[in-house]
């Protein structure tokens, strides 16, 4: 486990390159016996009481979860992560983080993944944080660099700690309730404000005069452009390190960075369709589980306001530079901007399937086949974006008029699909 209360002053003095190397062997036998993670695979009870939220342990055997103890992880990998903390903990802000994620009783280890390019994840449901075997982050050839990588990418995961009990269930239940554009907007400040609450903390480092988080922040390993918009800020005038401009100005270079934000954009639009999939499964079986009935029902109607996109932000160092003044607000054209045209169309597909759900109409495995072929870049006769390239995603917070065309052809394309399915029989999902 994480062990945050555990860790010991100084405890990285005593992990080494020996101990490190017997790090890397004990996940190397987590990978061949097909342990996912040693850490329980906790439930919790009242997740919203964050500080008290109640939990009952077990752990994952095969796809069944079980309430026996779970095999406790090897001493070295809880000596690896006390030594992570330690590093952490020479920041002002990393200090502060860690003090939210030990009332909230976050755990943390190490897990074999199959998402390679991901270097450490929070699961929220568990209030888990695991770092990554299979990254590139544990192929890193000595102890100071993997230390110093670990400490930068677990400060990352616990900005989201920070957010998940700021937010609440606008952080942990973005669902098929939120409009799809509504919840890609969320992901984006979300990643934004925890690559910002890295650099800042890697800054702080270095003034601290410890320059290896900034170095790695500088690199490929990390966010260049985001730490170059925070310097640059800072030189501009040096009260800017810690009254939230130059974290903004990472904030906003999260934005302009590379094709992470497009990446993000697909993760969270394949997540809303495999829980559409899910759903439409239920809707051709007539809604077996209750609750499903009540999801389609309101699927969609959960409107983020705008203070709910500022929280986001809200550090407990004291920051909140998503509410600075003098700066854009936080659904400005230049957040919201498409990361590309396929992203829009899927968007606007998607959400008018949802709508479909919501108001009881039937969606078919013909319109997930049409969500591949949108995926994969297609334009289609009927679809809802005209030839305008610079159509903001996001135009369904405001006025939906191209929308409401759109759906009426796709209701009559529903009726002949019913009609079809009224002689075939019900057809499952994808």
């Amino acid at each position: 486990m994480w062990g945050w209360q555990a860790a010991l002053k100084g405890c990285h003095l005593g992990f080494g390159q020996a101990e490190y190397q017997q790090l890397l062997d004990s996940i190397e036998t987590q990978r061949q016996t097909r342990s996912v993670s040693y850490l329980p695979a906790r439930h919790f009870e009242t997740p919203h009481k964050w500080a008290s939220p109640g939990q009952a342990a077990g752990h994952i055997v095969g796809n069944r979860l079980v309430t026996t103890p779970p095999p406790r992880a090897p001493r070295i990998q809880q000596e690896a992560i006390r030594a992570i903390r330690d590093y952490i903990r020479k920041t002002e802000i990393g200090r502060s983080l860690l003090a939210v994620a030990d009332r909230g009783k976050i755990a943390a280890g190490f897990e074999v993944s199959e998402r390679d390019g991901t270097q450490a994840s929070y699961y929220y449901t568990r209030r888990d944080i695991l770092f990554n075997g299979n990254s590139a982050l544990l192929r890193t050839p000595d102890v100071e660099t993997f230390i110093s990588r670990a400490a930068y990418y677990g400060i990352h995961e616990l900005g989201h700690v920070a957010q998940d009990q700021k937010c609440g269930r606008n952080f942990c239940n973005l669902d098929l309730t939120v409009p799809l554009s509504q919840r890609i907007m969320a992901v984006r400040h979300f990643e934004a404000a925890a690559d910002a609450i890295a650099i800042q903390a890697a800054w702080e480092a270095k003034q601290a005069g410890d320059p290896a988080l900034w170095e790695i922040a500088n690199s490929p390993m990390g966010d260049p452009p985001l730490a170059q918009a925070f310097e640059r800020s800072v030189r501009r005038r040096p009260d800017n390190a810690h009254n939230g401009k130059a974290r903004r100005a990472a904030h906003d270079a999260w934005f302009k960075a590379g094709d992470g934000m497009h990446r993000y954009d697909q993760s969270t639009i394949d997540r809303h369709r495999l829980e559409l999939d899910c759903l439409a499964v239920q809707q051709a079986e007539g809604y077996p589980d209750p609750t499903a009935r009540l999801l389609a029902s309101d699927a969609g109607k959960r409107k983020l306001r705008l203070n709910d996109f500022r929280d986001f932000g809200v550090m407990p160092d004291g920051g909140d530079h998503l509410r600075l003044q003098g700066h854009a607000d936080v659904l400005d054209p230049r957040y919201t901007a498409p990361s590309s045209d396929a992203i829009t169309r899927q968007v606007k597909y998607i959400e008018a399937l949802v709508e479909r759900v919501s108001d009881g109409m039937a969606i078919y495995p013909s319109d997930f086949d049409t969500l591949d072929k949108l995926k994969a870049g297609a334009v289609l006769p009927d679809q809802p974006v005209d030839a305008d390239a610079d159509e903001d995603m996001f135009e369904p917070l405001a006025a939906k008029d191209n929308m409401r065309q759109w759906r009426a052809g796709r209701q009559d394309t529903a009726m002949q699909d019913t009609a079809r399915q009224d002689a075939d029989g019900p057809s499952m999902a994808p």
